[in-house]
């Protein structure tokens, strides 16, 4: 299915900013996401997602990361938010809200 978007998502990279931890999202395709971590907990991983349209510029986006970790996003590109829910291998549960601003080339925010 191919996702109709007012702001541009695929092909682009994104800063997610959650307190102090700070991921580089690229979204590579419609089924990948290279997340390259930038300051914080986590590493880098390419991982395969699933991601359904909310509404227009608002994604849900899940994956399974190579630890059996689960994660949820809800993306408002719109609005510069992302939810996240995480499930650890152990069951631990965490829930982060934060900022998602486009990165240029230099992988810099560029809207700030």
């Amino acid at each position: 299915m191919n996702i109709t978007e007012d702001i541009p998502v695929i092909g682009h990279k994104y800063m997610a900013i959650f307190g102090e931890n700070r991921y580089l999202l690229n979204f590579i395709s419609e089924k990948q996401i290279q997340i390259k971590l930038i300051q914080g907990m986590g590493k880098d991983q390419v991982v395969n997602c699933n991601r359904v349209l909310i509404r227009p510029n608002v994604y849900m986006v899940t994956w399974q990361e190579g630890d059996n970790s689960t994660v949820t996003h809800l993306e408002d590109f719109a609005k510069g938010i992302v939810y996240s829910n995480i499930t650890m291998p152990d069951n631990t549960f965490y829930n982060y809200k934060g900022t998602l601003e486009l990165a240029d080339e230099d992988n810099t925010i560029t809207n700030t």
